[in-house]
C-alpha cells in the first residue's frame, strides 16, 4: 500500500499520459506535449515553449483555445488574474459561436468578446460573458485543474470540491480534478464516500478505473469504503483490462472481511475474458489460501474460466489440478 498520498497523483498523472489514448510527443528543447482523442472525440493539448493550445471535439461542441505566454488564475479559480501576452478561447455549441479574446494591454488585461461573429460593446455584459466563457473553458478541459482545486480549498471546503468535481461534464476533466484533489488534500471518509459517487456519471472505462484506483490506493480508506466501491467499479467499467486493474489494485484487502470479499466477487463476475479472469483471481491466491470460504469461492470461479489453459493456470496456482 502507498503511503505518501501526493505519490499516488504522481502516479494516476503517469498512467494519464502513458495511457494508450494519448500519444507523449518530446521534441528538442522545447516542452512540447500532445494527446489525441479516438472515435468521434478527439482532443489535442500542446506546449512549446511559452504557447499553448487546447482543441476538444465532442459530439456536440467544439472547443479551441491558443495562448502564448503564461497565465494564472484569481484567488477564486474562476477568472483571469495574470496574463503575459494573450489567450483566444473558441466555443461552438447549440447552433452557438462564442469567442473572446484576452490581452495585456498597459499592464492590465483586456478582453474583447464575440457572439456569432458580433462583438459586444465594452461594459459590463462583454465582461460578463468573457468571464463565463473562460470559466466553461477551464471546466471543460481541466487545464489549471491544480490552481483551481486550490482556490476552491482556500474559500470553501472538501465538500464545495466535490460538489464542482460532480458538476464538470466532461471525463478527462473530471479525473484532473480528482487527481489535484487527491494530491492537495487528505480526504475524510465521507469525503471519499462523496467523491466516489461522482465515478457514477463518468462514461469512459479508462477515467473511471484510472480516478477509483487512485483512491482505492488512498490509505485512509476502510474496507467497506472499498467494498462500496467495488459494485460501482463493477457495473460502470465494461472494458475487462480496465476492471481486472481495479481488482487487482485492491487484491490486498481480500481477506480482510468476508463482506469485501463478497464485493470483490461479486465485482469479478463482471468480466468475461478468460485471460483477465485469470489474472485477477492470481493477485487473490494467498488470501485464498489461508481462508476455507475464500478457497471455495476462488475455486468456483476458477472452475467456470472457459478457457482451457487460464482455467488451468488459476487451479494450478492454488495447487490444484483439472480433471483430463
Amino acid at each position: 500500500m502507498i503511503k505518501n498520498i501526493k505519490a499516488l497523483g504522481f502516479l494516476a498523472i503517469g498512467a494519464f499520459i502513458l495511457s494508450a489514448v494519448y500519444a507523449l510527443i518530446v521534441k528538442d528543447g522545447a516542452t512540447e506535449r500532445s494527446f489525441d482523442g479516438s472515435d468521434e472525440r478527439s482532443s489535442r493539448y500542446t506546449i512549446n515553449g511559452d504557447s499553448g493550445e487546447f482543441v476538444l471535439t465532442d459530439e456536440d461542441f467544439t472547443i479551441k483555445a491558443e495562448w502564448r505566454g503564461d497565465y494564472s488564475l484569481n484567488d477564486a479559480g474562476a477568472a483571469l488574474a495574470e496574463l503575459d501576452d494573450e489567450l483566444e478561447i473558441e466555443i461552438k455549441q447549440d447552433g452557438v459561436k462564442e469567442r473572446v479574446k484576452f490581452e495585456r494591454r498597459d499592464g492590465a488585461i483586456g478582453a474583447a468578446y464575440y457572439r456569432d461573429g458580433d462583438k459586444l460593446p465594452e461594459g459590463e455584459e462583454a465582461d460578463q460573458a468573457a468571464g463565463a466563457l473562460f470559466l466553461k473553458f477551464l471546466r471543460l478541459s481541466g487545464l489549471k485543474s491544480g490552481e483551481r482545486i486550490s482556490a476552491l480549498l482556500k474559500t470553501g471546503d472538501t465538500a464545495s470540491v466535490v460538489a464542482e468535481i460532480d458538476a464538470l461534464e466532461r471525463d478527462r476533466a473530471k479525473r484532473r480534478y480528482v487527481v489535484a484533489l487527491i494530491e492537495q488534500s487528505e480526504l475524510s471518509p465521507t469525503e471519499i464516500d462523496a467523491l466516489s459517487q461522482t465515478f457514477k456519471k463518468i462514461e469512459s472505462d479508462h477515467d473511471l478505473r484510472i480516478a477509483i484506483t487512485v483512491l482505492l490506493e488512498n490509505e485512509t480508506l476502510t474496507t467497506a469504503q472499498v467494498a462500496r466501491l467495488l459494485p460501482i467499479a463493477g457495473r460502470q467499467i465494461e472494458n475487462d483490462h480496465d476492471l481486472r486493474l481495479v481488482l487487482s489494485a485492491n487484491a490486498g484487502f481480500f481477506s480482510a472481511n468476508d463482506g469485501f470479499a463478497d464485493a470483490w466477487m461479486d465485482a469479478y463476475a463482471g468480466l468475461q475474458s478468460s485471460y483477465d479472469q485469470r489474472l485477477a483471481l492470481e493477485k487473490v491466491v494467498v488470501a485464498a489460501k489461508g481462508d476455507p470460504a475464500l478457497l471455495a469461492a476462488y475455486r468456483k470461479a476458477a472452475e467456470a474460466i472457459s478457457d482451457d489453459a487460464d482455467r488451468e493456470r488459476a487451479l494450478e496456482a492454488i495447487g490444484e489440478e483439472t480433471e483430463g
